[in-house]
């Protein structure tokens, strides 16, 4: 996409837009809030160039369309796995099913290039027991579960494990209603 269409949009603006889409888009946002490079997906992903993840210090967000059938709303795996090899400063999904938020991953100072690379590793060994845990979840609550409840459970399922593995390897793991203050 052609970033000049987004220039002069805050944070908070951009999120708002994607929010709502029925697709993903990925923006690429430098220290001083200029938008760097902007990427449309499908409705389930959003593919951008590798040179993107060793852009040092900025802000990626992205939006997770409620339309998606039993999808989370916070980070997928490979989301985690790319805020792990790259060199951002953090990264967002701005989720937009109902009741949701932003969810943030942020490098904090006891980050390291080791411990980063062990966190790409550990999601690596860790998502067929993530997957498995998250069927086991769905099949639980029994048959005739809406799409709705199914990304609950998803997401549910991924902010218990975020919220425990991410600080062990020098990231924060942020939830902010949609309404909070942008201001950093």
């Amino acid at each position: 996409m052609d970033v000049k269409q987004f220039q002069g949009m805050t944070l908070q603006q951009i999120e708002d837009r994607i929010r709502v889409l029925d697709h993903e888009e990925l923006f690429v946002i430098g220290k001083d809030g200029t938008v760097l490079a902007a990427y449309r997906g499908n409705d389930n992903s959003v593919a951008f160039y590798s040179s993107d993840l060793m852009r040092r210090g900025v802000t990626v967000t992205h939006g997770h369309p409620s339309n998606v059938l039993g999808y989370g709303a916070t980070f997928s795996l490979q989301d985690v796995q790319n805020m792990a090899v790259s060199n951002w400063a953090e990264h967002r999904a701005a989720a937009s099913g109902k009741n949701e938020l932003n969810y943030i991953i942020r490098r904090n100072s006891s980050n390291t290039d080791a411990k980063s690379r062990e966190l790409y590793e550990k999601i690596k060994k860790d998502t067929p027991s993530i997957k498995a845990e998250i069927q086991s979840e769905v099949n639980k609550a029994g048959k005739g579960l809406s799409p709705a409840s199914k990304r609950q459970i998803y997401t549910g399922v991924l902010d218990r494990y975020y919220s425990k593995t991410l600080p062990k390897y020098g990231f924060d793991y942020i939830t902010r209603n949609k309404g909070y203050n942008y201001n950093r």
